[in-house]
């Protein structure tokens, strides 16, 4: 490695200074003669050896007997063969040369970047900031280092790292340049990828500071309703209505206070990867109507509807985890319901497949969610009412603890939502034969 960079600032180093003696107005040629295009070949010009497309016609002799002669077969070599692309330019920034790994880095032959055809290798989005920073070096003498991308012919894309030396003649004035292509596409994809997982770490950051914050709220609001009407049950003055009341709403916060424990300990223990599953036999029909009697109450004092519509030809019966399935459809019911100020909410399931796979649904006319959310509202800490006010409470954790539910049962879970108009969401969960795995 060491080698190879001595080697390519010696051809850098020996192209300024060809540059410099191709770029002597003062020198006259005294016979031209064109060479094969992409070849880097020594020519002499009254005394010099330099690099051009037209030179002094020499010979053999010539070459091998002059001391500069000798070695300008080793910087050929070295120029077409060393995995950098090399050009060189005129002091207006015309491109002059360029060695056949530049060629094959841009994609272009080695007529077609002369000049400042090389331009129409870049990629269009990017040429005009280019051209800008080339013409604002070439005006101020100075050298330049800059990344972009280049467009090949078959519309792939690569990124490129360009490094143009200034070089002056013997005069101490400016007379071109001498530089570097460099292919960069995989580091720019490592830098793109690390900006993402930082980005994404932060953001896991922000939202668990949102969802501890949550926590907080969440656990305080049902504690106090339990320690403050506990402590007004006291009073011996209350009547029975009044008791029966706070009694109630002591029993609401106990059971708010405990789902939200019991969401902790499960997303706990997803985290920690230390589920276990054990499976049995449930009839859907006892399991459906379970879940309804559940809800029902709640929805009437909403004004709402709950229905479970018939699954003709469907098994009635699944062998999986009972309790997680449970905690699934509990939750999907339960968030339809938060979510819903008026129309109807609609549960249920069919057979999906001849294999025998279940595919279940809940439907509901709430508020639905956008279409740049329905990923998100999947992933764990994420709570949809830390944009939506609408939302009364919870920690935003039962559609991850579901997900990773129905994923730990070999099905997937997914949502058709349209804001303002409802949301329906779907999972599939296979009909297992084998009992008590896990």
């Amino acid at each position: 490695m060491i080698c190879f960079f001595l080697l390519l600032s010696l051809t850098i180093g020996v192209l300024v200074l060809l540059v410099l003696n191709n770029q002597n107005k003062n020198e006259q040629p005294e016979e031209v003669e064109f060479y094969k295009e992409g070849q880097i070949f020594p020519v002499k010009t009254n005394d010099s050896f330099i690099l051009a497309s037209t030179t002094n016609k020499i010979s053999d002799n010539e070459i091998v007997n002059g001391t500069q002669g000798k070695r300008e077969p080793e910087f050929k070599n070295l120029a077409e063969t060393v995995p950098t692309g090399i050009f060189t330019t005129d002091a207006f920034g015309a491109v002059n040369y360029v060695n056949p790994q530049w060629c094959e880095i841009a994609k272009i032959s080695f007529s077609e970047a002369m000049g400042e055809g090389w331009l129409n290798a870049v990629h269009p989005q990017d040429r005009d900031n280019l051209v800008l920073a080339w013409r604002q070096a070439i005006s101020a003498n100075s050298s330049l280092k800059t990344e972009f991308r280049i467009l090949h012919p078959d519309g792939s894309v690569v990124w490129v790292s360009a490094q143009a030396a200034a070089a002056n003649n013997e005069e101490g004035n400016f007379n071109g340049y001498a530089g570097t292509l460099t292919e960069i596409t995989e580091h720019k994809k490592m830098e793109e990828e690390l900006f993402a997982r930082k980005a994404k770490a932060e953001e896991s950051d922000r939202l668990k500071t949102a969802f501890l914050n949550n926590l907080n709220h969440e656990i305080r609001t049902p504690l106090n309703a339990i320690l403050g009407f506990s402590s007004l049950l006291k009073d011996t003055d209350l009547t029975a209505e009044d008791k029966d009341e706070f009694l109630s709403i002591i029993e609401e916060s106990s059971i708010q206070l405990l789902n939200i424990i019991n969401d902790i300990i499960n997303i706990s223990i997803i985290e920690s990867d230390q589920i276990k599953v054990s499976k049995s036999e449930i009839n859907l029909e006892e399991q459906i109507h379970y879940i309804h009697s559940l809800f029902d109450e709640e929805v009437k004092q909403k004004g709402l509807t709950l229905s479970v519509p018939n699954s003709p030809n469907s098994s009635k019966s699944l062998v999986t985890d009972h309790e997680k399935f449970n905690t699934i459809l509990t939750n999907l019911v339960s968030n339809a319901v938060k979510y819903t100020e008026k129309g109807s909410i609609e549960f249920g399931y069919k057979t999906n497949n001849n294999h025998g796979d279940f595919e279940f649904f809940v439907k509901d006319t709430g508020i639905g969610i956008s279409k740049e959310r329905q990923e998100a509202i999947f992933e764990r800490f994420i709570q949809y009412d830390i944009i939506d006010k609408r939302v009364q409470y919870g920690l935003g954790l039962g559609l991850a603890i579901s997900k990773a539910y129905v994923e730990i049962l070999g099905g997937k879970m997914w949502v058709n939502s349209e804001e303002g108009k409802g949301s329906t969401f779907y999972f599939t969960l296979p009909n297992h034969s084998d009992q008590n795995e896990g």
